[in-house]
């Protein structure tokens, strides 16, 4: 796990090549973590290497399809590049998957927003809204939903909300 954290650190700092070599330093010693070929795969996109990214998003799909974290970020990668009916069709996956963990509605609600359907991912936030009086829901989830939403102003709200609650997803966020 050691490496993993450190590519983690690495691209965080924007050291790009120590990052992808702590990630399949990471994977070489643990290959049937799915966790770790999910973010790995999702950092090495991010990271410029898309070919290596997909490559090992397959790998930890082909572990584990109903892991929801691979539809959540696989969602995100299809934002990037504007397939936004795919976008949304796997953040949606990932909110069955997850049984509707905040975390996997908050990427459906920035699908959505992105794909244009803000009154769906305006009652994602809704949704969200009451269930953080009940239980914890992250700043950073509703920051993803405000940001698909084009709201830059109520993301970083959020963000700054996370920051003080030391939220560790605020990276994910953009």
């Amino acid at each position: 796990m050691a490496h993993f954290h450190c590519g983690i650190l690495f691209a965080d700092l924007g050291r790009s090549n120590e990052a992808v070599a702590a990630f399949r330093r990471s994977l070489q010693l643990d290959p049937v973590s799915c966790w770790n070929a999910t973010i790995a795969g999702f950092f090495m996109h991010q990271l410029g290497q898309e070919e290596a990214g997909t490559q090992q998003l397959q790998k930890a799909f082909d572990l584990n399809p109903n892991f929801f974290q691979i539809w959540s970020l696989r969602s995100l990668l299809h934002c990037e590049k504007g397939n936004f009916p795919e976008a949304v069709a796997e953040a949606q996956e990932g909110v069955r998957l997850s049984s509707g963990l905040p975390i996997s509605r908050g990427y459906a609600g920035y699908a959505l927003g992105m794909a244009g359907r803000r009154d769906e991912a305006v009652a994602i936030l809704d949704q969200l809204e009451e269930l953080s009086r009940q239980r914890y829901v992250p700043a950073s989830t509703m920051a993803l939903c405000w940001l698909g939403l084009g709201d830059h102003e109520r993301a970083l709200e959020w963000l700054e909300k996370g920051y003080e609650q030391r939220t560790a997803t605020c990276r994910t966020c953009g």
